[in-house]
């Protein structure tokens, strides 16, 4: 009886937020053979109903079970949809023009590649990555990524939440000259779309500065090679900086000047372009100024999101403490080389962090 099966389907989920998760899974197993018994095995009912099982086995820290039922699952919507699936999981070169598949429009099959995809990477820590799943991920991310925004435009929120995710697989695969090429324009997006201060854009504030901190470790010495990331970064790297703060100020309004010629001379009546012309001045604000190296636009980046956290989730969130206590970390780390110049704010810092988590207990 259908009716049934959905009662078991409502049990199972309350049984999963009250955290009692064998009784969940027997309900919703119950419900997903049924609903195949009912309404075949490749309906979109039943796919549903394993998600619900795969959600139950995942809150409960049974990642295995989690992985092998989304796997299954995405498989075979893919090969409902008649789609070709690329074997990207033992290929040690992940790079985006070795995923021959062609783009997905199946939105249902975009949202299994993105929940398998935050699966595969949720499991992975910094001492301990499986290569192969961390690949994996980054594969079904840039599915997910590049089918949504053909489908939804590059702007939308699914399309920055995979573009996010996509910057953290490659983290994961020590890709990070392109997650932070990747980040730095989810940054871009989020700064344009959702404003400074949303936490959304917070958050990928501080994954690039825990990208670019994890770049600069390393490199052992600390001395960064110079990245290319765009046109824009291009000109900033170009101007040639003079010790006098008045010479500096005259080189970045020539900058600007430069970059307000290069927008016009590509921007066009095209809607499209105007949304690209829009993102390219949003990220032009954001980049680090001309003087600024490595090490300064990391604490550039770690002071904005634990101030913007702080604002927004308070000072002894415990999220925000974990930031924040990167950031004193960091100070301390690049005080002895700037004669002190961090010593007592790195140290007032960590103080205040340590205050904080002694009150969450």
């Amino acid at each position: 009886d259908p009716r049934t099966l959905n009662i078991f389907s409502l049990m199972g989920s309350v049984l999963v937020d009250l955290e009692k998760f064998q009784d969940a899974e027997l309900f919703l197993s119950r419900a997903a053979k049924g609903l195949g018994a009912i309404k075949g095995e490749t309906s979109n009912e039943v796919f549903n109903a394993f998600d619900q099982l795969a959600e139950c086995y995942q809150k409960s820290q049974d990642f295995q079970k989690a992985k092998d039922l989304r796997k299954r699952t995405r498989n075979k919507r893919m090969a409902i949809g008649g789609i070709r699936q690329e074997n990207t999981t033992n290929n040690d070169n992940t790079n985006k023009d070795d995923n021959n598949i062609d783009i997905i429009h199946d939105e249902r099959i975009l949202k299994a590649s993105q929940e398998l995809g935050d699966l595969l990477s949720l499991t992975q820590t910094e001492d301990n990555i499986n290569q192969s799943e961390a690949k994996e991920a980054v594969s079904l991310f840039r599915i997910a990524s590049t089918g949504r925004t053909a489908m939804l435009g590059k702007n939308h929120r699914l399309v920055l939440v995979s573009l996010h995710a996509l910057a953290t697989a490659l983290g994961h695969c020590l890709q990070l000259d392109e997650a932070i090429e990747v980040i730095r324009q989810v940054v871009a997006r989020r700064h344009q779309t959702l404003g400074p201060d949303h936490l959304d854009t917070l958050r990928s504030i501080e994954l690039e500065a825990r990208l670019r901190l994890k770049r600069l470790e390393r490199k052992g010495d600390g001395e960064m090679e110079i990245e290319v990331i765009d046109v824009m970064e291009q000109l900033l790297k170009e101007i040639v900086v003079e010790n006098e703060m008045d010479e500096n100020e005259r080189q970045a309004k020539k900058m600007k000047e430069e970059m307000n010629a290069l927008l016009a001379a590509t921007a066009s009546n095209n809607v499209n372009e105007q949304i690209q012309t829009e993102e390219q001045k949003a990220l032009l604000l954001l980049l680090p100024l001309p003087t600024m190296n490595e090490e300064a636009t990391i604490e550039q980046l770690l002071r904005r999101a634990s101030s913007g956290y702080t604002q927004t989730i308070g000072m002894e969130h415990p999220h925000n403490l974990s930031i924040t206590n990167v950031l004193g970390n960091y100070l301390h780390s690049i005080s002895d080389a700037q004669e002190g110049k961090y010593d007592q704010e790195s140290e007032t810092i960590l103080r205040n962090v340590l205050i904080g988590r002694k009150k969450e207990l």
